[in-house]
């Protein structure tokens, strides 16, 4: 059987021209997005969201973690899969303070989300090209990884609108390679040539 699909397009640039955005499905990076042209500072401080998912896979754990900023609150969590006992053993979750969460208007280089609240902090971080530096630490987890997207499939991009006249974004990535470790409680295994 032949699969059918259809071809994206390449991300129009830029996507968000006086605050209208350009529908569609492209690929590619989204790059820098103008949020402000798009929405009074009051409409953005209610509807805008912006976060970061990341997950791992190892011959043992499926790891998981993300930041989130939302335009009046903020969270992160984590959780960790051990696929040899078939369940989770180690998830955490922050209701943070809006002001100590950073998630960037942009997927290219400089792109960064981060959080710090107590001992709780995690960095999402790219630096030039195409490799993006990762830190966390909640609790029961560390972790310390680089992604390495050069030899992985372009990303997919997806602009919608909605209602009021705004517009919805999403930018997916896999295959990156992947180096590091990450502890799971007493546990440090290697990430390298992890999913």
């Amino acid at each position: 059987m032949v699969a059918q699909g259809r071809v994206l397009g390449p991300v129009p640039s830029p996507v968000v021209v006086r605050g209208r955005a350009t529908a569609g499905s492209y690929e590619g990076s989204l790059g820098a997005l103008d949020f402000a042209s798009a929405a009074s500072a009051l409409v953005r401080i209610r509807r805008l969201k912006r976060w970061v998912y990341l997950a791992f896979a190892t011959e043992r754990y499926f790891a998981a973690m993300a930041i989130v900023r939302l335009g009046y609150a903020a969270n992160a969590f984590s959780f960790v899969l051990d696929k040899a006992r078939g369940s989770i053993v180690q998830r955490d979750t922050a209701i943070l303070p809006v002001t100590s969460v950073d998630v960037s208007d942009t997927t290219g280089p400089g792109a960064h989300a981060t959080f710090s609240f107590g001992a709780r902090r995690a960095s999402f971080r790219r630096a030039a090209g195409q490799t993006f530096h990762v830190s966390a630490a909640f609790r029961g987890l560390r972790l310390d990884a680089e992604l390495d997207g050069e030899k992985a499939p372009p990303p997919i991009s997806a602009v919608a609108p909605t209602e009021g006249g705004l517009f919805t974004t999403t930018e997916k990535r896999l295959l990156l390679d992947v180096r590091g470790d990450i502890t799971v409680g007493d546990d440090r295994v290697s990430l390298d040539g992890a999913l």
